[in-house]
C-alpha cells in the first residue's frame, strides 16, 4: 500500500531531515547529488512538511503556502514540478491553490497540510502511485526524479510568480 499513515509520514520526514543534515555536511558535489537523489518524498504532505522543517530558522524559512510556492518557483525544476502536480490534482477537486487573492496563501504549513483537498490527494492510492512514479523515476539506471513529468499549470505558475515579485 502506497498511502501513508500520519505516523509513517512523521517517520519519513525524520529520515529525510537526517539525510538533509548529511547533505549539508557533504563536501563534494557528487556526494550532495547522491544524497539528494536518495531523498524520496513518498507523498506531497511529506514533501511539504520536510520543506517546512528543514528550512526553519533560516532566511529561506517556509512557513506559509505562499512561501512554499515562492520556493518552488524560484528553486529548481523538481520542486516546481511537485508544486504543479499538487495544484493540478487539487484543482480536479475544485480548489484553486494558485488564486492570488486566496486566504490559502497565508495558511501556515501545518494548517495547509490538514486541508481536506490536500489530505484527499495524499490519501488516494491511485494519486500516490502516480506521485511515486514521478518521485522515483529512473533513466538508464540513474534516478531522474520528475524528469518525465509535463507541467500542466506552467503558465499559471509563471503568472503567479510575476504577481508576487
Amino acid at each position: 500500500m502506497n498511502v501513508l499513515t500520519n505516523i509513517e509520514r512523521s517517520v519519513e520526514i525524520e529520515k529525510l531531515l537526517i539525510q538533509y543534515r548529511s547533505y549539508l555536511q557533504a563536501w563534494f558535489a557528487f556526494s550532495k547529488r547522491k544524497i539528494g537523489n536518495e531523498m524520496i518524498f513518498r507523498d506531497p504532505i511529506v514533501w511539504i512538511m520536510y520543506k517546512h522543517l528543514a528550512y526553519q530558522g533560516t532566511p529561506q524559512a517556509i512557513t506559509t503556502w505562499e512561501d512554499l510556492m515562492d520556493h518552488s518557483l524560484n528553486h529548481d525544476g523538481i520542486c516546481g514540478k511537485r508544486l504543479d502536480w499538487l495544484c493540478s490534482k487539487v484543482s480536479e477537486l475544485g480548489v484553486n491553490l494558485l488564486a492570488k487573492n486566496s486566504n490559502l496563501l497565508a495558511l501556515k504549513i501545518p494548517e495547509f497540510t490538514r486541508l481536506f483537498t490536500v489530505i484527499a490527494v495524499a490519501d488516494s492510492e491511485i494519486l500516490i502511485s502516480e506521485w511515486n512514479r514521478y518521485e522515483g523515476n529512473l533513466r538508464n539506471g540513474q534516478r531522474h526524479k520528475w524528469g518525465n513529468y509535463t507541467q500542466k499549470f506552467a503558465n499559471e505558475l509563471h503568472l503567479f510568480k510575476i504577481s508576487i515579485e
